[in-house]
């Protein structure tokens, strides 16, 4: 090499090192995406039993981009201030992420998760139920005879855990006109309580009496379904979880309660 013109390379060298480096640019739409899917504020869709329509746009005649199952969870991004009133419902367009996509859904149909631990109420008075359902119901009301051989008191299903251990199935008979079916297996389980000739409001208040958690602003002489859901955790697919359900059938009130742990 020409030792003549070795300043010339080292003064090139340095110049290109010491040149500024220009920033990355990221696309502002990939930004506000990545900070969208980074949240994780976890709601659970509750309908009349169909799906729930995510749109493109916080409008009912915006594009339908899918469908949320009833009982799915969804990501909650942010909340319209608005209040509106759609088919006799009042909430907020909410929009949420779900199955990778992003969309606009009707905030009344979507619950807030609630920590299955955070009940307050240590001792029950007289008239409560408390998370101990059947020695409740058999404290307050007496139960009457022994359990009987298992029938689900909503859909008619019959279970004989005679060749099954591994399971627990009965059903009871209290005073007043109530009746309950149980089922429990491998983590998982279903309480139903029917109280005839009993609303809603009535039923309700004596398990609110024992369970801080159970808290609501809807009008209990008008609602005909009241659904709860309780997690241990933010993430409802790993843990403890529990839904409980008020609900009238004609003159009876219906409690359904499904846990799994």
């Amino acid at each position: 090499m020409n030792l003549n013109k070795l300043p010339f390379l080292l003064f090139v060298i340095l110049y290109i090192t010491c040149l500024p480096i220009s920033p990355k640019t990221v696309n502002q739409n990939e930004k506000s995406q990545a900070v969208e899917e980074s949240r994780t504020i976890l709601k659970r869709v509750i309908t009349n039993g169909g799906d729930l329509l995510l749109r493109d746009a916080p409008n009912t005649k915006a594009n339908i981009i899918l469908k949320i199952r009833n009982g799915d969870y969804v990501n909650f991004i942010e909340e319209k201030p608005e209040t509106i009133l759609i088919n006799g419902k009042i909430g907020n367009w909410t929009k949420v992420s779900y199955n990778e996509k992003i969309g606009w859904v009707f905030g009344s149909y979507i619950r807030d998760l609630q920590k299955g631990s955070t009940n307050t109420i240590k001792t029950c008075e007289k008239g409560g139920i408390d998370s101990g359902i059947e020695q409740s119901l058999e404290k307050e009301f007496g139960q009457i005879g022994n359990s009987l051989p298992y029938k689900h008191l909503l859909n008619d299903t019959i279970i004989d855990k005679r060749n099954n251990n591994d399971i627990s199935a009965y059903n009871k008979i209290y005073k007043e006109n109530i009746i309950l079916s149980y089922f429990a297996e491998y983590g998982h389980g279903e309480m139903v309580v029917i109280f005839k000739n009993r609303n809603l409001k009535n039923v309700f208040e004596m398990f609110q009496k024992c369970d801080s958690r159970l808290s609501t602003n809807e009008n209990l002489n008008v609602i005909n379904v009241l659904t709860f859901d309780f997690i241990d955790r933010d993430e409802p697919e790993n843990s403890f979880w529990e839904q409980i359900i008020f609900s009238t059938d004609g003159k009876d009130t219906v409690v359904n309660k499904i846990w799994s742990d």
